[in-house]
């Protein structure tokens, strides 16, 4: 019988190292922005007296560039290659926490902010195309779900690392997000190699860059299909953050503690339970795959709608986050799939956009809904 130590040693060699080692420096370079992005907030009204009306705006600027740079990462991952984007993700991020560590006031603070807002997610479609590089198509769903995994832990952790230096220093949270970003980028440097299928192009780049762009992206009809469904199922997941808190509280009673704690429980079970559902799900058809996890989205969401008691909203989010254990890696996947490798940057880029255009447009329905309608309705239109 195979030992726990040999069943990891064959788990770890049954993927590429180079995939491994993208795994370490995204949780890593996530650790970074998941230590500031809980207490930016509370550190722009208490420390400087910004009202809640600016910081909305301010927020608001940041997320639609933050759309931009994930177009502008697709485009740099086809032209510059994998590795030259991560360095340029990576270290721009930690000049901006760098920058925000000795700032001390709106006025500098702002610069930082919109700057943030254009980098922050450059470095996304270069490690989607270097999973894609590293990984045959028949294995990207498991790929793209540890790659996922790192993700979420270290969203799991930040917080709670984030809240202890964050009561000792603003400017040492800063500080402390900056060397991380700064260390990622350094050990990309050294370990992360080249994966775009003209290493060569990639080292020497041609200014014209290889052939294509995004009008390629947007003739392929099937990708704009999937692209729209892809919207639509992200309308209804953006309630999470946006409508439900309010739902809970106002119409059914609950606390604050219960909204997260089944918050919580969502981020927990995509941790554990990630990479074996997907693994069940990796040979069957993405297509059919897509279809099972919006279906459990729908389940859950009518739970939403239905439920009065506690247990019915935990068990609807424990749903939906079975249904998001699905879509997520084999949407990556199935993008991938589609993608000619040398737009493989762009297809990314375009499809990363459906979690900012769909939580933005998410969160001015419901909240418009709300004001109108009885938010139990706003889960069964989910």
């Amino acid at each position: 019988m195979e030992t726990l130590s040999g069943l990891g040693r064959r788990f770890y060699r049954s993927f590429p190292a180079q995939l491994w080692l993208l795994c370490g420096v995204s949780f890593f370079a996530s650790l970074g922005s998941a230590v500031v992005f809980p207490f930016f907030t509370l550190y722009l009204t208490e420390v400087l007296g910004v009202s809640m009306t600016l910081v909305g705006t301010l927020l608001s600027i940041n997320a639609i560039l933050s759309l931009l740079s994930q177009s502008v990462g697709g485009e740099l991952t086809d032209r510059w290659g994998r590795k030259r984007t991560l360095l340029f993700g990576f270290s721009s991020a930690g000049v901006v926490f760098l920058w925000m560590a000795t700032a001390r006031s709106l006025a500098a603070v702002i610069p930082a902010l919109i700057l943030g807002g254009l980098v922050g997610n450059l470095s996304g479609p270069a490690s989607s195309s270097m999973v894609a590089d590293l990984v045959a198509p028949d294995r990207r769903t498991s790929a793209y779900s540890l790659l996922r995994i790192a993700y979420n832990l270290a969203f799991a952790i930040g917080p709670a690392l984030g809240g202890l230096v964050a009561a000792r220093s603003y400017g040492l949270l800063f500080a402390v997000a900056g060397v991380l970003a700064l260390a990622t980028a350094a050990t990309t440097a050294l370990l992360i190699h080249e994966t775009a299928p003209h290493p060569h192009a990639a080292e020497h780049p041609d200014p014209a860059g290889p052939a294509g762009s995004y009008a390629d992206v947007l003739r392929d009809r099937l990708f704009l299909a999937f692209w729209v469904l892809t919207l639509f199922g992200g309308l209804g997941y953006s309630q999470l953050m946006t409508t439900l808190p309010v739902y809970l509280k106002r119409w059914h009673g609950l606390p604050e503690t219960f909204y997260g704690f089944i918050m919580s429980l969502n981020a927990a079970l995509i941790v554990l339970l990630q990479f074996p559902v997907a693994r069940v799900v990796e040979p069957f058809n993405k297509a059919l795959s897509l279809g099972a996890g919006t279906l459990l989205y729908a389940a859950g969401f009518t739970l939403m709608g239905v439920g009065g008691a506690p247990f019915l909203f935990v068990l609807g989010v424990v749903v939906i986050t079975l249904g998001e254990l699905v879509l997520a890696p084999v949407s990556t996947a199935f993008t991938a799939d589609l993608a000619p490798e040398h737009l493989r940057g762009r297809y990314m880029g375009a499809f990363g956009l459906t979690w900012g255009v769909s939580f933005a447009l998410g969160a001015f329905l419901g909240g418009a809904a709300m004001d109108r309608v009885h938010p139990m309705y706003i889960w069964f239109a989910c």
